[in-house]
């Protein structure tokens, strides 16, 4: 069951985080955020509360027996295109509506779709699959989030999962089947920056529903592809 947003992080000034790497979407981190009121110091900050905020989730997500699947490298060609299938679909419709409203007019290079579908034709040209009960939910959750006036938090769900990508990417595709388009970035540490740049402490609540709703996205596809 996915859970609404509950309690607001306000009025953080200054915080130390140790985060552990992570293969879906953490770098090692030591850093005492400032109140320095520089877009670099503020960007860094609420990247670093952001990670806090939402460590715990982040790692139930990661602990779930098909992501475990997928991280450890032995996926099969079939599994693995069950997984991009869906994927893709949410990718393209979460790039499509953050893109409607303006969310990334200043990240040209970071949407996915496109090369998912590359990595799809590769693998399985012509597929179609049925999309499990979990992301049609999904889709439709961050369709109404993207017509509310809270539209702007959709970048929330970028961030829990196009920076994960950006980070723990090519750790995955080094373990899955194909050429892996979806983790390839042009000129990547610059477009980290401006990601970064785009983060805001207001997004924490966003994200841990996002991070839910991948929690059951995964646990259909254990489901789909038999894994426990």
């Amino acid at each position: 069951m996915v859970q609404e947003p509950t309690t607001a992080y306000k009025n953080i000034t200054a915080i130390q985080i140790v985060s552990t790497v992570s293969n879906l979407n953490s770098l090692l981190l030591f850093i005492t955020a400032s109140s320095a009121p520089t877009k670099y110091s503020k960007a860094r900050k609420s990247m670093s509360i952001l990670r806090e905020v939402t460590l715990k989730k982040h790692q139930a997500v990661e602990s779930l027996p098909f992501v475990q699947y997928l991280l450890k490298g032995n996926i099969t060609q079939e599994h693995y295109v069950i997984y991009l299938a869906e994927m893709l679909a949410i990718y393209q419709a979460l790039e499509q509506l953050a893109t409607e409203i303006g969310l990334l007019d200043n990240l040209p290079e970071l949407p996915r779709a496109e090369k998912m579908q590359h990595d799809l034709d590769e693998l399985a040209p012509a597929y179609e699959t049925d999309l499990s009960p979990s992301t049609y939910r999904y889709l439709d959750y961050i369709s109404e989030l993207a017509k509310s006036d809270r539209a702007d938090q959709l970048f929330a769900h970028i961030y829990v999962r196009h920076l994960g990508d950006m980070y723990g990417g090519k750790i995955i595709a080094r373990m899955s089947p194909g050429e892996g388009r979806w983790y390839q970035f042009d000129n990547r540490s610059d477009l980290v920056k401006r990601f970064n740049a785009q983060l805001s402490t207001d997004l924490a609540e966003e994200a841990l529903v996002a991070f839910d709703f991948f929690g059951d996205i995964f646990k259909d596809l254990s489901q789909k592809t038999d894994i426990s």
